[in-house]
């Protein structure tokens, strides 16, 4: 069974992330030192243990099948990283 093990931007075909517990403003702030603008981080999801970028509504069906939620907040159908570390 798939796991969530990462927030995570997506660029153009660039997969940006870190490990738990960060957080998507995390890998943001992490893309603006690399001098990456605004424009580019749009894209937010997750990445799974194995290694595909996949959107929040998919994570959220991936994180629920894989009993990881330890909170889910609202929206119900998106993936936070605080519903999961």
């Amino acid at each position: 069974m798939e796991r969530i093990v990462a927030a995570a931007l997506r660029h153009e075909d660039q997969v940006y992330s870190l490990p738990p517990p960060a957080r998507h403003h995390t890998v943001i702030q992490m893309m603006a030192e690399l001098g990456m603008g605004p424009e580019t981080m749009g894209d937010q999801g997750f990445v799974t243990d194995s290694g595909r970028f996949v959107s929040r509504s998919e994570a959220a069906i991936i994180a629920t099948q894989a009993d990881q939620l330890i909170l889910k907040s609202f929206p119900t159908d998106l993936l936070f990283s605080e519903d999961v570390w």
